[in-house]
């Protein structure tokens, strides 16, 4: 019989134990079997269940990897080998190798097959000193745990609009903008916030030198547009329009004021239709037509209006690039000031988990985390406890998840 082609990389995933292992393999290839089949061999080699952990993402797939593990570890125990294990059992089960199997089952309940989460829960639950938690906290399930975060984002948003400081973006984006629209989207940021710990804030502070390079540009292209007598209408009302926009200077004297900015220049957009565009754009600068037929209409030559509009046409491409900059920057720095104001919704949700004794799931990991990071002696009689850690789906750990796993076997 022909071995697959997989047949080495197949033994490898089941029996290895020389080297920590990462599996890569398309979906229906087996890789639940697999994992149960190593656990299987590993309890067959007389590992204690104990010192297995078998992390999912979901708890009936913890539960399905469970049983499946009850399963092989039965069949073999009499002497049946699942096809998947095969590659690793070619002469099947040896009487010593049964014997171990009937001992570990009556052990099963010892091994930890669970979710990330439930690990986390496991990690902390024997050190609630070190782990600086209430032995007797509750864990919130997802749908709790929004509510109680809900309750305490309206808290915090109702205290920045009841007395509303002066240089509040988050106070000055519902007054200024759409109410409904900012504050469904400031709750969709603070979640993001809490989810992302290390969450990078833009850098606010390019706005001041974004604005200066903006108004160097506006007057260039002012002076371009005066220097004839003989400048087109549309021209004109380009300047003027970009003129109107260019004296909300207050976006540059914090991150209120650029939200007010903000929103006040989307009026100027629909005022100067000339200058912007519907999205809140610069319009493209056709107008090299209208110069030619001005310069004509005054005696002067059509090279004399293609020559002046060839000048403005180049001050408005600086134009262009300085608004695009301007507007983002703007956009940044008022990030920057809503995510720095956020950070307080996330500690009034944070200080009511802790008066009544909560916890989220969020917390089960970034607890776990400090303990293992925090706690050498800790880690070490974890990682002697767990000595094998396997891990479905280890390309959807985030960066705390994946942290505990490598500080509990590194």
């Amino acid at each position: 019989m022909t071995r697959p082609l997989d047949h080495d990389a197949r033994v490898r995933a089941l029996a290895g134990r020389d080297a920590n292992l990462l599996i890569e393999a398309g979906a229906g290839s087996g890789k639940t079997a697999i994992l149960a089949g190593r656990i299987a061999l590993m309890l067959m080699e007389g590992v204690p269940a104990r010192s297995i952990a078998a992390i999912t993402f979901t708890e009936l797939a913890a539960a399905e990897l469970a049983h499946r593990v009850n399963r092989f570890v039965h069949e073999l125990s009499e002497g049946v080998v699942d096809v998947s294990l095969t590659p690793a059992l070619p002469a099947g089960v040896s009487d010593e190798q049964r014997a171990a199997l009937e001992q570990a089952a009556s052990r099963l309940d010892d091994l930890t097959c669970t979710t990330i989460h439930g690990f986390a829960r496991d990690l902390i639950s024997p050190y609630p000193v070190e782990a600086r938690v209430d032995p007797g906290a509750r864990i919130l399930d997802t749908a709790e745990a929004e509510l109680a975060f809900d309750d305490a984002f309206d808290a915090w948003l109702r205290e920045h609009l009841t007395e509303p400081a002066e240089d509040d973006p988050v106070a000055s984006l519902v007054l200024h903008a759409s109410p409904r629209e900012v504050v469904k989207w400031l709750r969709q940021l603070t979640a993001t916030v809490r989810d992302v710990p290390n969450l990078v804030r833009p850098d606010g502070e390019a706005a001041e030198r974004a604005w200066q390079e903006f108004s160097t540009a506006v007057a260039a292209f002012e002076g371009a547009v005066s220097r004839t007598a003989f400048a087109p209408e549309e021209a004109l009302a380009i300047k003027e329009g970009l003129r109107a926009f260019e004296k909300g200077g207050a976006a540059r004297d914090g991150s209120a004021a650029a939200a007010t900015w903000l929103t006040q220049a989307r009026e100027l957009c629909e005022q100067h239709k000339a200058t912007f565009t519907k999205e809140g754009g610069l319009k493209q600068y056709r107008t090299k037509g209208k110069w030619e037929a001005a310069a004509k209409g005054l005696g002067q030559s059509k090279h004399a209006g293609t020559q002046a509009y060839d000048a403005s046409a180049r001050a408005y491409e600086q134009v262009l690039a300085a608004f695009e900059t301007l507007t983002a920057s703007a956009a940044d720095r008022l990030l920057s000031g809503v995510i720095a104001s956020i950070g307080g919704a996330l500690d009034l949700y944070r200080n009511r988990k802790r008066q009544a004794a909560l916890i989220d799931f969020d917390d089960l990991l970034e607890l776990a985390v400090k303990l293992l990071r925090d706690h050498p002696s800790v880690r070490r009689a974890l990682g002697q406890r767990y000595r094998y850690v396997l891990v479905d789906e280890f390309q959807d750990t985030d960066p705390r998840q994946a942290e505990i796993v490598w500080r509990l076997t590194g």
